[in-house]
């Protein structure tokens, strides 16, 4: 049997379900963080470049930026976004 979810009750209660002593045991848990979502308020573009870029320097990798917008010239979009981390990454 196979399991991605298996706890210590779980573990015992299959081996009082099915004992026998050909049992092979493979542990590698580790607790994975869950996601965050941070918000802001910004009144400049500006602002929002700066609160953008550290929040990018801060959190941990790999990192998912989302936009709701692929393009748009009104509001910040992710050929924006992409613009701002290039730049950073230059400096």
């Amino acid at each position: 049997m196979l399991t991605a979810t298996l706890d210590d009750y779980g573990l015992e209660a299959l081996r009082r379900l099915f004992p026998g002593d050909r049992e092979l045991l493979v542990s590698a848990q580790v607790t994975r963080p869950e996601p965050s979502w941070w918000m802001s308020h910004c009144g400049t573009e500006e602002d929002k470049r700066e609160r953008f870029l550290e929040a990018c320097h801060h959190l941990p990798r790999p990192l998912l930026v989302y936009t709701s917008l692929h393009t748009s010239a009104q509001s910040t979009n992710v050929q924006t976004a992409r613009f701002w981390l290039d730049a950073a990454r230059a400096d």
